[in-house]
C-alpha cells in the first residue's frame, strides 16, 4: 500500500464535499490531516481507497489500450468526402470525448505525487489539429491516411506525455455509510449585560431604568442551517436592580423580585451582542381604589456578552 485516499460525501452519498490523501514514506501507518468542519448530530458517507504502485508493465497495457480505443474512434468519425477529409462529429465533440476517456482511466488511477501544472487532459495540439484536418484537402484514400496518420501520432504524443510519470492503482475501496457524528451539546449560554428599559412618557418626559442583567441564552439554529439564526438567540433573565418610575415608586418583577424580561440578542462583534424585547414589570396601582398592584410591560434593549456552558445531557 503506497497511498490512501478518503473521500466525504453527504448522508445521500451523492455530493463530494471533501477528499484527502497520504503517501507512504515506508511505514506502513498511516494519519490523514482531514481539513473539513464536520458538524454535530449530521451523518456523513466516507470512502476510503487503497491503492499501490502500478507497474511498468500494467501501465504500457492502459496506453496500449487507450490508443487502440482512440484509433478506432478517429478512423470511425473521419471519412473522405469531394477530395475532402471530414469529420462525422465536430472538432470540439471529439476533443471533448478523447478528454472523458482520459478523466475515465483516472477514476481508478490516481498519480504518485501530485505534480503541479501538470494537465491530466489532452492540449489544445490535438484540438487544433481536429480542427485543422475538418476539410483538409485528400484527393485519394492514401493522402487521407497521411493526414489521419497526422492526427493520431500528435494523439499518441500526449498519450505517452500523460503515463510519463509513476500512477498507483485502486486494490481495494471501503465505504461507510451515514456515519454520525458526536451528538451535539446543549448550547445553553449565561447572558450577561447592561441594558435600559423604557418605563413611562415622552421625548420631553421620558422615564426609564437601566441596570446590568443576567440570565440564559438559547440558540435559535446554527451556522450550517441559517447564518442569521446561528447568531441570534432567545434570552431570558433578570435585571439586578429594581426601577423607579416618574412619581418615585419602586417598579420590580412579578414573579421574582426583579423586572424580567424576554428577548433575542444578536451577535454583533466576536464578544459583544445586542439584545432586545420586552420587560415584565410589576408597580403599585394608585388608580385603583382597592389598591394593588399592576402587569405592565415595557420594551428594553441593551449591550451583552456570553459565556457558553457546554452541557452533555445523554452522551
Amino acid at each position: 500500500m503506497t497511498f490512501v485516499e478518503i473521500e466525504l460525501y453527504d448522508s445521500k452519498g451523492v455530493n463530494q464535499l471533501y477528499s484527502a490523501n497520504w503517501r507512504s514514506s515506508g511505514s506502513k501507518n498511516f494519519s490523514i490531516p482531514f481539513n473539513y468542519r464536520l458538524y454535530p448530530s449530521e451523518k456523513y458517507d466516507f470512502r476510503i481507497n487503497y491503492f499501490q504502485l502500478l507497474s511498468n508493465e500494467d501501465k504500457q497495457d492502459i496506453k496500449n489500450q487507450l490508443l487502440d480505443r482512440f484509433n478506432t474512434f478517429i478512423n470511425g468519425n473521419t471519412k473522405r468526402t469531394a477530395d475532402k477529409v471530414q469529420l462525422n462529429k465536430s472538432a470540439k465533440q471529439m476533443s471533448s470525448y478523447l478528454d472523458a476517456a482520459i478523466s475515465e482511466i483516472f477514476l481508478q488511477y490516481r498519480p504518485a505525487v501530485d505534480l503541479p501544472g501538470q494537465m491530466m487532459s489532452f492540449s489544445d495540439a490535438v484540438k487544433d489539429k481536429l480542427k485543422a484536418i475538418d476539410g483538409q484537402s485528400a484527393k485519394s484514400d492514401s493522402s487521407t491516411v497521411v493526414v489521419l496518420d497526422e492526427l493520431k501520432a500528435q494523439v499518441k504524443v500526449e498519450v505517452d506525455r500523460i503515463f510519463s510519470r509513476e500512477y498507483v492503482e485502486i486494490v481495494d475501496s471501503k465505504y461507510v455509510d451515514n456515519y454520525e457524528t458526536e451528538r451535539k451539546r446543549g448550547a445553553v449560554s449565561i447572558n450577561l449585560g447592561y441594558g435600559g428599559v423604557y418605563l413611562d412618557g415622552g421625548l420631553d418626559d421620558l422615564t426609564y431604568g437601566a441596570a446590568p442583567f443576567v440570565g440564559l441564552a438559547f440558540p435559535l439554529g446554527n451556522n450550517k442551517l441559517s447564518p442569521v439564526l446561528g447568531n441570534a438567540s432567545i434570552t431570558l433573565g433578570v435585571f439586578t436592580e429594581d426601577f423607579e418610575d416618574q412619581n418615585g415608586v419602586t417598579v420590580t418583577g412579578f414573579i421574582v423580585p426583579k423586572p424580567i424580561y424576554l428577548g433575542l440578542d444578536y451577535k454583533l462583534f466576536q464578544f459583544i451582542r445586542l439584545n432586545a424585547g420586552a420587560t415584565f414589570l410589576e408597580t403599585e396601582n394608585d388608580q385603583n381604589e382597592m389598591g394593588g398592584s399592576e402587569i405592565i410591560v415595557r420594551p428594553f434593549v441593551g449591550i451583552g456578552a456570553r459565556i457558553n456552558l457546554n452541557i452533555n445531557i445523554d452522551k
